[in-house]
């Protein structure tokens, strides 16, 4: 299994069913390339979506060894891939594999007005300041 963007850890194993997928600040959106050894095996790709409260189906018969894009993504969001083992349709195995996305939130990393003076200095954890302006000033940048 690979993302792009994104780093899974730990590193995919077939026997390791979950996973944390680490996305750079602000994803939206991954693409998830699932990859099999030959054989049948049947794959489904599913978003629990924190956003819409639901499991949303990506694709059922999904293809593999192709980028499958999942969007709308959030922190805590979940990418469920289960993969099927059927023989004359009866279910001989089936596995769940699970990755838990890390989607750290945009900041602000800085505050300027022009002109103005805001104290104290712009921190992100902080929410509120004292700006002083000039006497009569009517807007500031």
């Amino acid at each position: 299994a690979a993302y792009n963007p994104g780093e899974a850890s730990p590193a995919f194993d077939a026997e390791q069913f979950d996973y944390v997928l680490d996305l750079p600040v602000g994803t939206q959106s991954t693409d998830t390339t699932i990859s099999k050894e030959p054989g049948m095996l049947d794959l489904k790709i599913e978003h629990e979506s924190k956003a819409a409260d639901d499991t949303v189906v990506i694709c059922e018969d999904c293809a593999f060894d192709t980028p499958i894009p999942v969007d709308k993504l959030v922190g805590d969001d979940k990418i469920i891939a289960t993969v099927t083992y059927s023989v004359d349709g009866h279910v001989v195995k089936q596995v769940t594999y699970t990755w838990t996305l890390v989607i750290p939130t945009p900041e602000l990393t800085n505050a300027a007005y022009n002109p103005g003076e805001a104290s104290p200095a712009f921190d992100a954890e902080r929410f509120d300041y004292i700006l002083d302006l000039f006497v009569g000033t009517q807007s500031t940048d």
